[in-house]
């Protein structure tokens, strides 16, 4: 069993119907296992969670508790993203391309990149300069794949 609960993905959709008026307001546990797509093991482990009692022979748990569940754990996701976004947060390094993404290829290399089997050879006079034509061969190598293959399997080499 996963640690954490395989429903988390499935958050926003799980509060949307534990809201909707047509759930009802007290909920058992195979209501449960429908809205949250959980087995009949991790339905009973849910219930007990929202602390729900017996009625009868069925255990039960008000609708306002899965609603604060799903609530929180909603919160508690997002509150996770946001901070891994924040994280992730890179500088951003302007660069100017001269054409557009898609054309570039090892044809329209900037000067100064030179290509040989065995080598490659990148001549620069800033940080930023390298760092546009390492972008620019990036673009190459993706779109002009075939083209650096040939080349390099003739024995050849590429010069801008």
């Amino acid at each position: 069993m996963p640690n954490h609960p395989t429903w988390l993905e499935r958050v926003p959709d799980i509060l949307e119907k534990v809201q909707s008026e047509r759930t009802p307001p007290i909920l058992d546990r195979q209501a449960i296992e429908g809205l949250f797509g959980i087995r009949r093991r991790q339905a009973i482990a849910l219930l007990h969670r929202l602390a729900g009692y017996k009625v009868g022979r069925t255990f039960v748990v008000p609708r306002e508790a899965a609603i604060e569940e799903a609530a929180a754990k909603k919160s508690g996701v997002m509150e996770f993203l946001g901070e891994a976004r924040q994280g992730l947060q890179l500088p951003s390094i302007p660069l100017p391309v001269a054409a557009k993404l898609s054309d570039i290829t090892f044809n329209g290399l900037p000067p100064g990149i030179r290509l040989q089997p065995d080598r490659l050879t990148i001549r620069f006079q800033s940080a930023t300069d390298l760092l546009q034509k390492l972008f620019s061969l990036s673009q190459a190598l993706a779109n002009d794949f075939e083209t650096l293959e040939l080349q390099l399997a003739a024995g050849g080499s590429h010069d801008r």
